[in-house]
């Protein structure tokens, strides 16, 4: 997935831009993909996007073989 989002023009490394293991947070002037991003209410996303330090999407990541209607409860 890192590097999809970085053919696609973010800045991602999911071990070092990570939220979870490192607390990283988006700042001024990026365009960066965070990986386990934790909200305030404790759930987890495997990446969130960030234009300028505003989220502009959340990715989901999963397994080929895992399915994706479980996932989403």
């Amino acid at each position: 997935i890192d590097q999809q989002l970085r053919d696609a023009g973010w800045e991602v490394d999911s071990k070092k831009l990570n939220n979870w293991t490192n607390h990283t947070v988006p700042e001024s002037g990026q365009n960066v993909a965070i990986a386990e991003w934790k909200f305030k209410d404790g759930e987890r996303a495997d990446y969130v996007l960030f234009m300028n330090k505003k989220a502009v999407g959340i990715i989901e990541a999963k397994k080929y073989d895992q399915a994706v209607q479980g996932a989403l409860e």
